[in-house]
This record gives structure tokens, C-alpha cells and sequence, in this order.
């Protein structure tokens, strides 16, 4: 399935993606805020294949994000998380550097929320932000993403937004 935006289209993962992955997945400054922070050049390899292999059904999984130049901007998806023992759909996405600024990031997760409420029986998306994040944060609630609690893991602490996809 493609999810389209104003200038971005998300695509299904291909091998063809695994070096842009590799390179998104090591860079310390798009990597410094993630719970494992930037990943080895094997690590990043393994995520991908991980990734690139595992048939979740329906519309979770990851996408590569592409400019209107077909570029590789980074990633965009929807993985299971565990949160204090309950299995939840979290909202993942990276950009490459060269890309930062331009809102990509806060278009392609929009758009990913957007068909994700028309496409989908989960009830919810998450994000796990740090309290310390504010221009995540802020970009997590412009998607509709409101503050649900915060969690604590392995010490750390983390705020965890909240879409509701179903009106239930």
C-alpha cells in the first residue's frame, strides 16, 4: 500500500532501501533521541531485514518516505510496542539530516495517521517522546496526538502521546 502527502509518498521497503536504512539507523544526530541511541552498521543491517521480512498484517510496518524527486527522505511507520505489559501500535519515524527543517517528518506521520483512520481497526497510534522534546511534542499533538501519562523505562522517563483512530 502507498500513502501519499502534499509532497512525499510512502512506499513499501525493498532491498533497494537497506543502505539509505543502514545510514538513518547510524546517524548519531537523528539517532541521539532514540531509547537505543544510534545503531551499529551491523545492528542497522539486522533492523532492516527484521523489517524488510516481517509480514505484520495490515497496514502496520515501516515505509521509506520519498520526495517529489523520488529522493529517500527517511522512514515512517507503525510497529508493535510493548508499554507496561500492553502491546500497543507505536508511530515511528526518522529523517535523514539533509532533510531536516522542511517538515517532512510531521507531513509523512500526518499522512500515515490520516490512512491509518481511514484503513484500520487499531484503535490507537502511539509515540514515546522525551518530556525534554519539544519540537517532537509539538509536532506529535499538530498530528492529534494528545499526552496520555508518563512512563518509566529502564530508568528513563518518557512521555506517551495518544491518537485515537476509531471513534468508539
Amino acid at each position: 500500500m502507498i500513502i501519499k502527502s502534499h509532497r512525499l509518498t510512502m512506499v513499501p521497503i525493498s532491498l533497494e532501501f537497506e543502505e539509505s536504512f543502514v545510514k538513518i539507523l547510524t546517524d548519531v544526530s537523528v539517532m541521539k533521541y532514540d531509547f537505543n541511541g544510534p545503531l551499529s552498521d551491523e545492528e542497522a543491517r539486522e533492523l532492516f531485514r527484521f523489517w524488510l521480512d516481517k509480514k505484520i498484517p495490515g497496514e502496520i510496518g515501516v515505509k521509506a518516505i520519498l520526495n517529489a524527486d523520488s529522493e529517500f527522505v527517511g522512514y515512517c511507520g507503525v510497529l508493535p510496542s510493548t508499554v507496561e505489559d500492553c502491546v500497543e501500535h507505536e508511530l515511528d519515524y526518522r529523517i535523514l539530516p539533509k532533510f531536516a527543517g522542511k517538515g517532512y517528518a510531521e507531513e509523512a506521520a500526518s499522512a500515515y495517521v490520516q490512512h491509518m483512520k481511514k484503513e484500520t481497526t487499531i484503535h490507537d497510534l502511539i509515540s514515546m517522546i522525551k518530556p525534554y522534546q519539544s519540537t517532537d511534542i509539538g509536532a506529535a499533538q499538530r498530528i492529534g496526538m494528545r499526552f496520555d501519562k508518563e512512563i518509566c523505562i529502564e530508568g528513563r522517563r518518557n512521555h506517551l502521546y495518544r491518537v485515537h483512530l476509531l471513534n468508539t
